[in-house]
């Protein structure tokens, strides 16, 4: 922000620095005023007044001159308040175009709907998928016969994470037995895809199948528990993997986008509060130089032109009276009365 001064020190750096004469005895007392006028009408006899010369016209000046000194202090700081006064009302137009293009800011942030339009379906099924997940051991648990295994839920869980993760482990034979023939990296064949995605999910299902067999109540429970148990095994984890490889990665981009948006609104917020802070500061002096400074130095400057027109008034009026007494005396002595009297106005 732009620093203002204050009135009073800005005046007195540009007002120009002149010492004020003192005032004449006949200027300042009202009295001596008038015996000037008087002695001056009666210097100017009864010639006709000059405008621009004579012994008035002297006076006049010096009185005029007496008060523009008085005058042309107040007249400079008066002309540097109002140039204080327009910097201030442009800085302050400034300050609030800023503050209106943080405002719109804001409300342009705000009209963003930062919603996961996908994402959060993804995350949903992904929750249920674990829980899917997270249940088939203590399913598998249920299947084995606990008279054979002494930690069934331990066997369980071992077999349940190969056929819902062994796909994801990273390297396969197969795959690695083309890397090393070939030399590069290559695709692997379609049926060793299918190999390694089916077989240990297979595996389990056949081996817990096997083990859950009832010969009293034949092959087919066994068959379709192997077969539920193939899809429960087959289904869930690859999904699983597959929605959080997915849906992770526009996770973390909308987390980064959200954090951004976030860190543009907080500066938007700041910089607008300060910006209010400002103009509110600028306002203050802005009202304070309307509404007390300028009016002050203006009614010091009407004084003092109303004091400078009275003292011209007086005396010239007095002036004018010695004059009238001069013409009245030389019409007397014209009309042959010598020793006329007194003649009071």
């Amino acid at each position: 922000m732009e620093v203002i001064r204050h009135p009073a020190t800005e005046a007195s750096t540009e007002a120009p620095s002149s010492i004020l004469t003192e005032a004449p005895d006949w200027i300042a007392d009202d009295g001596l005023l008038r015996d000037e006028g008087v002695i001056v009408g009666r210097a100017l006899g009864t010639d006709p007044l000059s405008e621009n010369n004579g012994p008035h016209f002297w006076k006049l000046e010096t009185i005029r001159a007496y008060y523009d000194e008085r005058r042309a202090p107040l007249k400079a700081q008066l002309e540097a308040i109002r140039r204080q006064l327009t910097r201030l009302q442009h800085r302050e137009a400034e300050l609030r175009e800023e503050l209106v293009r943080h405002e719109r800011a804001l409300a342009a942030l705000a009209e963003v709907e930062t919603r996961l339009p996908l994402t959060g379906r993804n995350l949903l099924l992904a929750a249920i998928l674990t829980v899917v997940c997270a249940l088939t051991p203590f399913v598998v648990a249920e299947l084995l016969p606990s008279e054979r295994f002494e930690h069934p839920l331990a066997v369980a869980m071992a077999l349940s994470l190969l056929g819902l993760f062994a796909l994801f482990q990273g390297r396969s034979l197969l795959v690695a037995a083309d890397a090393r023939l070939s030399g590069a990296p290559m695709r692997p064949e379609r049926w060793k895809l299918y190999a390694m995605e089916l077989l240990p999910p297979l595996a389990v299902a056949l081996l817990v199948a096997a083990l859950a067999h009832r010969s009293e109540e034949g092959w087919l429970p066994t068959l379709v528990i192997g077969f539920a148990l193939l899809l429960l095994l087959l289904i869930p984890g690859r999904l699983l993997m597959s929605l959080l490889a997915r849906t992770l990665p526009e996770l973390s981009g909308w987390w980064r986008m959200a954090s951004h948006r976030w860190r543009l609104r907080r500066h938007h917020r700041r910089a607008a509060a300060a910006l209010r802070r400002d103009l509110e500061k600028l306002t203050r002096l802005r009202m304070q130089l309307e509404d007390e400074t300028i009016p002050l130095l203006e009614r010091k400057l009407a004084f003092l032109d109303a004091r400078c027109r009275r003292k011209e008034a007086l005396f010239r009026s007095e002036m004018e009276l010695a004059r009238q007494r001069n013409l009245l005396r030389a019409r007397y002595e014209s009309n042959g009365q010598q020793h006329s009297p007194e003649i009071s106005l």
